[in-house]
């Protein structure tokens, strides 16, 4: 583990720029595209090019070609990253320096629809995942653009965590467009480029889970347990900025520690 005795860690460094740091929280909330980025943070788009090539460079933020539009580039937060940097920071500075978790918290009602292609893996597994682990104020749906049978081996996976999703079912989106929810997020790029308009304008979110023939189900519930803020309990302020989930897993793997929602 690198320690910083004598020199400030680069991640101060890298984001003691105002602009970078308004990238992150942008990209902490959903995946999005340069120019989304552009009209969200109203910047240049070579401004905003550069700043983000220099996050991309310390491995901050990542990107991937849409598998719907191989044209369309998405950036995303690489939290695993920033967390590592973070904590060994905070064994530099004082080794009794932790975050603290929250307790008597009161939670808003909210209303969740996951939203992919098929809703056979990854959105299923989303919505078990935070059923089971979050406040039950909160209630989770998911749906798929062209619906197919549960994948067997993403029920097997939850089952690994003691979540029985075994009873759920796909869903068509079709079935949800008259019900109005406070975030719809989307885990695939096919259904972020043709997700529905729906009731009472909830704020829409974009995690990219790879999933394929060719990508174990395994690595989708990697991919979603890397969306966790860990230390912290459900949360979410009236603006939507942070709506954190305690979902924690002790065992199994530290790969698969928590899955983050963070919006």
């Amino acid at each position: 583990m690198i320690m910083y005795e004598n020199q400030a860690p680069p991640i101060f460094k890298l984001l003691s720029n105002d602009l970078r740091w308004r990238l992150l929280k942008a990209l902490s909330k959903s995946d999005l595209r340069v120019q989304e980025l552009t009209n969200l943070l109203s910047q240049p788009q070579n401004l905003v090019s550069y700043h983000l090539q220099k996050l991309h460079d310390a491995n901050f933020v990542i990107e991937h070609h849409s598998i719907a539009d191989g044209r369309e580039v998405y950036y995303g937060i690489n939290l695993n990253q920033i967390r590592d940097l973070f904590n060994i920071t905070q064994e530099t500075l004082h080794h009794g320096l932790t975050v603290k978790k929250e307790s008597d918290l009161t939670y808003p009602p909210l209303r969740i629809l996951f939203l992919c292609t098929h809703n056979s893996a990854r959105s299923q597994m989303a919505e078990g995942l935070l059923k089971a682990r979050s406040h039950p104020q909160i209630e989770v749906f998911s749906a798929g653009i062209d619906p197919k049978p549960v994948n067997p081996n993403a029920i097997e996976i939850l089952a690994e965590f003691n979540i029985d999703i075994h009873e759920q079912r796909a869903k068509s989106q079709d079935q949800f467009l008259d019900l109005s929810f406070d975030y719809v997020i989307t885990v695939c790029d096919r259904a972020r480029e043709s997700c529905p308009i729906f009731p009472g304008n909830p704020v829409k979110i974009h995690w990219r889970i790879a999933s394929s023939a060719f990508i174990p189900v395994i690595l989708s519930i990697a991919a979603l347990n890397s969306r966790i803020t860990p230390s912290r309990l459900n949360t979410i302020t009236p603006s939507g900025d942070c709506l954190t989930s305690a979902l924690y897993f002790d065992s199994f793997s530290a790969t698969f520690a928590v899955l983050k929602i963070n919006l």
